[in-house]
């Protein structure tokens, strides 16, 4: 991998469509991390906690490249919902 390389810290195929779309190019390696889930903290405060988290554990293995940390954070009426177990949590959850 060549110096200076974006790598993008996370297996999202969205986020890598993204960034197939704008025409930049990236490698994915996910980070190795234990995503926080803090209900003392907004939605917003926990997708830059788990995005910074993301970001750092990848570029502590790639020191020399840059590395785009991002997640996602679904919320309704200050309430925090997690990654579904399965779909029909999903379902659950979306109801």
């Amino acid at each position: 991998m060549a110096p200076g390389k974006l790598i993008l810290a996370s297996t999202s195929p969205r986020r890598s469509d993204l960034l197939t779309e704008a025409g930049i190019p990236f490698e994915v390696r996910p980070a190795y991390i234990e995503e926080l889930s803090d209900p003392e903290l907004s939605a917003r405060e926990l997708c830059l906690v788990n995005a910074e988290s993301k970001a750092l554990e990848v570029a502590t293995r790639f020191p020399a490249h840059v590395v785009l940390g991002a997640d996602t954070v679904v919320a309704l009426d200050n309430r925090t919902f997690g990654k579904p177990r399965d779909l029909e949590e999903a379902r659950t959850m979306l109801e």
